[in-house]
């Protein structure tokens, strides 16, 4: 089963996160918009798109940090991920102990 056939895969998560996204920063829910970025992060790593799931990871750290250190440090998977996808374990490593 495809982690993301609910969302008509990687692409329909995407923009399904995206239009969340969208919501939550109209509604000024943090907590929301953080853990979309988190969700869409790993779309994009699933996607193939390491570059703008380091955008979405980063986003998502700093909406973390805006909450919690917790939440800040949660948000960091999303950088691990992406340096998996570059092939990049040395990284990966490195972002995985901060966590």
């Amino acid at each position: 089963r495809q982690p993301l056939a609910r969302y008509g895969g990687a692409d329909g998560a995407v923009e399904t996160f995206g239009a969340v996204l969208t919501d939550c920063e109209t509604d000024g829910n943090m907590l929301g918009r953080m853990l979309c970025l988190i969700s869409m992060g790993c779309a994009l790593v699933y996607r193939g798109d390491a570059a703008a799931a380091r955008d979405a990871g980063r986003a998502a750290m700093a909406a973390g940090a805006e909450l919690d250190v917790v939440l800040e440090l949660s948000a960091m998977t999303v950088m691990a991920m992406a340096a998996v996808a570059d092939g990049d374990a040395t990284a990966a490593r490195e972002i995985g102990g901060k966590v």
